[in-house]
């Protein structure tokens, strides 16, 4: 058996949900802080744009968190979504 534990910092503006940290009063993050629900996904790649990120797992998964003002996460949920939501095949 293997065990994967991956550890993913976040940092910097955090305004539209980007750092996907839940819940911040916070506009910008300054220093390093540990996004602890992703420990338990098997990242193989993360992406961050300007007010999204975008993380895939080593099993095809696709999350995204952000801002969704254009479609930029995948799917037909609101603008700010400061969580991490799987992407199904069909894009829902």
């Amino acid at each position: 058996m293997t065990l994967v534990m991956t550890v993913v910092f976040g940092w910097g503006r955090s305004h539209d949900g980007q750092l996907s940290i839940g819940a911040s009063e916070e506009d910008s993050i300054l220093s390093p802080r540990e996004i602890s629900h992703l420990r338990e996904l098997d990242i193989k790649e993360i992406s961050c744009g300007e007010k999204h990120t975008l993380v895939v797992t080593r099993g095809g998964e696709l999350y995204s968190c952000g801002s969704n003002e254009y479609g930029e996460l995948g799917h037909n949920k609101p603008r700010s979504k400061a969580g991490r939501d799987a992407i199904s095949d069909n894009g829902n």
